[in-house]
């Protein structure tokens, strides 16, 4: 039987409450890994032991994304943000070009309501 919280600790399957070895099927995926939204865990559905964060990578990659756009979708609409005022740094993350409107009267008495 695997215990709750496990990980992979210089290749060695430990139990992290208590720091001791345990097989290392413990810290496979399985076929039940499944995200769970309120906690941000990764989960085996029926059990519900923790698994490592890597068995829902893509889980967590699609829920990245999705957040990500309701949030733009809020800035693009809300603040009335133009794509120019946006852009790409040199390592091709998002870099704010103009801040105009982000910084208006009007985008920032605007809570950011219902988003993470």
């Amino acid at each position: 039987c695997c215990p709750m919280y496990v990980a992979m600790h210089d290749d060695v399957c430990v139990n992290d409450e208590t720091g001791e070895e345990v097989a290392s099927s413990c810290c496979g995926c399985g076929e039940n890994a499944k995200l769970d939204r309120e906690y941000w865990d990764c989960t085996d559905s029926e059990s519900n032991r923790v698994l490592p964060e890597k068995c829902c990578c893509s889980e967590l990659i699609q829920e990245a994304k999705q957040l990500y756009n309701e949030r733009m979708n809020w800035y693009m609409t809300t603040c009335q943000i133009h794509a120019d005022d946006v852009g790409k740094d040199a390592d091709g993350q998002p870099l704010l070009v103009d801040s105009t409107r982000i910084c208006s009267a009007k985008c920032q008495a605007s809570p950011l309501k219902d988003l993470p």
